[in-house]
């Protein structure tokens, strides 16, 4: 029996049907729910809001010259997210011609 030459992988094993891919989607989204879900009741278990260390840094229980330097930290922090993310848009390596298409582009160029 032919094998369809579009549902299959170089290495024999047959591609997903779209039904499968959907069913799957969905099971991983199910999974991002519960996640979710948990995170959200532990936050109310133990209290924790997003950002409450940082408030709790800068609070005034916190004497003011630990104020400054928690403040820089935190302001160094956010600063070095920015440039990590800088960095690796840098990194990424542009997507070169192939020799091929370049030969084809300078033909048509001549």
């Amino acid at each position: 029996m032919p094998e369809d030459s579009q549902n299959s992988k170089p290495n024999g094993a047959a591609q997903p049907s779209p039904e499968e891919l959907i069913a799957r989607m969905d099971a991983l989204l199910a999974k991002g729910r519960e996640a979710m879900d948990r995170v959200d009741q532990f936050y109310t278990e133990t209290g924790l809001v997003q950002g409450i260390g940082a408030k709790t840094l800068l609070g005034d229980e916190v004497p003011e010259e630990d104020r400054v330097i928690f403040a820089r930290l935190l302001t160094e922090l956010e600063i070095m997210e920015q440039r990590i993310a800088q960095i690796e848009t840098a990194i990424t390596p542009v997507a070169r011609v192939s020799v091929s298409a370049r030969a084809v582009g300078n033909r048509y160029r001549i």
